[in-house]
């Protein structure tokens, strides 16, 4: 089966080198991005990389959740160079019938302008650790790599820091069934006579349409 993780770029658009993520058996990914034109308009959808391999066998947990970094190429199969990258677009996939049910996917994706794999898995995983840690190690002396190997500024990608990833085939579903439940909160909010809306601002362009 396959799922799919989305994350844009906050800000203006970046140069990505390298991704992190901790995985969650996932067996490979695909990895796509949206480069932004001279209008500064995003792109269609370009391909980065093809089914990288992020566990020995997928069928065998001894490395499901490890780490990775992946370093990505100067340009995208067709040419186009990752210097001004708007979004990104992870496909997992799990073809196992072990595993091929569970909630896999991938958690604290980070992105990458500089550094290396080393640099930058120690960056995310630093990241990952609670503050009180992290401050421990840099009173020993330790200096920040975070502050030398700043991450890129992603939104919250879609299914990436869960259990990982909406199915696709699932996706209008659980689209729908949002949108219904929310028409079924304003008619509660009408019928007790309350006049605020209970859909988050941020959230009702998609509700209302």
């Amino acid at each position: 089966s396959r799922r799919i993780v989305d994350a844009k770029v906050e800000g203006r658009p970046e140069r990505v080198r390298f991704i992190a993520f901790r995985n969650h058996y996932s067996s490979c990914v695909t990895v796509k991005a949206r480069v932004a034109g001279s209008g500064g308009a995003s792109g269609p959808w370009q391909t980065v990389l093809t089914t990288y391999k992020l566990m020995r066998s997928p069928h065998f947990e001894d490395d499901a959740e490890d780490w990775k970094v992946i370093e990505l190429p100067d340009r995208t199969r067709n040419g186009l160079e990752l210097d001004r990258v708007t979004e990104l677009r992870l496909y997992l996939f799990q073809p196992s019938a072990m595993f091929n049910g569970a909630h896999y996917g991938i958690r604290s994706l980070a992105a990458y302008s500089d550094g290396n794999k080393q640099s930058c898995l120690r960056a995310a995983y630093r990241a990952h650790l609670p503050t009180e840690a992290t401050a421990k190690e840099d009173s020993a002396g330790e200096p920040s790599l975070e502050a030398l190997i700043p991450g890129i500024d992603l939104e919250a990608a879609t299914g990436g820091d869960g259990a990982g990833g909406i199915p696709v085939d699932e996706l209008e579903g659980v689209v729908a069934s949002a949108v219904d439940l929310a028409r079924a909160l304003r008619d509660v909010y009408r019928t007790r006579g309350q006049t605020e809306d209970p859909v988050p601002k941020g959230f009702r362009q998609a509700f209302d349409n």
